[in-house]
Parts: structure tokens; C-alpha cells; sequence
């Protein structure tokens, strides 16, 4: 959906006059087990753990800033020409999405890992989005997807956790 809404967001303004599907790649082979490892971590053992504390926003914060600036690191010394702050801008949107799926899917990391091996996988939708200008949109159309997220499920995300509105002792988070 981010990348499909990235490409309606780059027609919309004018920038592509067509939506364009690029052809996969060998990069497709290696996306899912890499997402899968990143997803063991930050959402079944960080974010899992931090929701004990903390609302699941606050949760995500704390995940997310985290991976967003790993990321940021990889993509100054990966990937020169792409901007570090708008790939750790589009990390840290992504990383709420994930969090959404994650917490709506009770706590099901192969879900998550599955929607992160397809955000990863489909840049494809978005081939006729000038280089200079794809992430970008990715950012717009992700912080957009984030904003409906957080207006349609406000419960969710600001609820605290069990321990701090009811008193009692949440269940140990191993």
C-alpha cells in the first residue's frame, strides 16, 4: 500500500504520467529472510517487552528511533545518492505500520515480517517515479497510511498498558 500509494501520489502531482512495474530482481530472494531477522528482533523481542511499560505509540517510538537511525547509518555508507534523513524519515513512518500489524495480528511476528518483506519488495510499483524523487513520496504516502492508522484505531495506540490502568501486574513478558 505505501508504494502503491507513493506511485498515485507521484501521478497526482504530475511528476509520472503512467504507473509503471518494474521486473523483480535476485534482491526478492534476499528480502524475506532479512526482514524476517529484523522483525524476530524489533518487534518479537523489543516492541513485545516495551508494550509491558509503555502505551503502544510510546513502544514504537522506542523501537522505531532506534532501527530508523540504524538505518540511517546503513544508507549514508550504502547508498550515497539516496537522502539518510528522508530513508529514516520513511524507517520511522514504517516502523508504526509494522507496530500496527503487529499488535492487530496478537503479536504475530511472521505477519509482520511478511508485510516488511513486501515493503521491501515492492519498489517495483513505484519504477516510473523519478530516482531523485521516489523517496520521498514513500515518505508522504507512508505518513499518510501512519495518520489514518492512528485516527481509526486511537484506543490502541495510547491505551497504557494493563498494569498501569488496572493496578494489577501485567503477565511477565517471557
Amino acid at each position: 500500500a505505501i508504494h502503491f500509494g507513493s506511485s498515485i501520489l507521484a501521478l497526482v502531482t504530475g511528476r509520472i504520467s503512467t504507473i509503471a512495474i518494474a521486473a523483480p530482481t535476485a534482491f526478492f530472494i534476499v528480502v524475506f529472510p532479512l526482514a524476517l531477522l529484523e522483525e524476530i528482533g524489533w518487534r518479537g523481542f523489543a516492541l513485545r517487552r516495551l508494550l509491558y511499560r509503555h502505551s503502544p505509540f510510546v513502544a514504537t517510538l522506542l523501537t522505531g528511533i532506534p532501527w530508523a537511525l540504524l538505518h540511517f547509518v546503513l544508507f549514508l555508507y550504502a547508498a550515497p545518492g539516496v537522502s539518510p534523513v528522508g530513508e529514516m524519515l520513511a524507517v520511522l513512518s514504517f516502523a508504526l505500520s509494522l507496530a500496527w500489524i503487529y499488535i492487530r495480528s496478537g503479536h504475530n511476528v511472521l505477519v509482520a515480517t511478511v508485510l516488511h518483506g513486501a515493503m521491501n519488495a515492492f519498489p517495483i510499483l513505484g519504477a516510473s517515479i523519478p530516482p531523485t524523487e521516489t523517496l520521498w513520496f514513500v515518505v508522504a504516502s507512508a505518513c499518510i497510511i501512519d495518520a489514518v492508522l492512528v485516527l481509526i484505531d486511537w484506543r490502541m495506540w495510547f491505551t497504557r498498558p494493563a498494569e498501569m490502568t488496572t493496578g494489577h501486574a501485567a503477565p511477565s513478558p517471557i
